[in-house]
């Protein structure tokens, strides 16, 4: 048997086949191809955005002016404000119905600086704010946030 003189030709990725996009902080942070929009990338744009993990598409939303622009699996963000609006937390906490009122505002970015990766997030049933995993410490700014497809936000303070 002869061996063959070429590489025969690579199979495409189907979309929507997860792959390692980065390893932060020693965690493979997963992302999901998408296909190509139209305009300038998010991370392009200069928008400040809210990020906040949608239920119901496991997936975290990405809303600016008031109008959810997108759905992703991964989002970073950098200059980073932890929002939380008390008024709606209270009203989750007395009606036992979940909302939207906790989110996190910044700028998206494609890297971060840094690999001191710290857990957060957010139960309106036992803090007012966010906090840090695992001792539970509130968080209010950070430098970068990591959306993970996982579902989890990786912050680095």
């Amino acid at each position: 048997m002869v061996p063959p003189t070429s590489c025969p030709p690579e199979a495409p990725e189907p979309e929507g086949a997860p792959y390692v996009s980065a390893i932060i902080g020693g965690i493979a942070v997963r992302e999901t191809k998408a296909p190509a929009t139209s305009g300038r990338p998010l991370e392009e744009s200069g928008l400040k955005v809210q990020v906040y993990r949608n239920l119901h598409k496991g997936l975290w939303s990405v809303r600016s002016k008031g109008r959810v622009i997108t759905h992703r699996p991964l989002i970073i963000l950098r200059n980073c404000t932890m929002r939380v609006q008390e008024s709606e937390r209270q009203r989750v906490i007395r009606e036992g119905q979940r909302n939207v009122h906790a989110w996190i505002v910044g700028e998206p970015c494609w890297d971060t600086v840094g690999d001191d990766l710290v857990e957060i997030g957010y139960n309106p049933y036992f803090a007012p704010t966010f906090t840090s995993r695992p001792d539970f410490r509130p968080v209010t700014e950070a430098r970068f946030v990591v959306f993970s497809q996982e579902g989890k936000a990786y912050a680095i303070l």
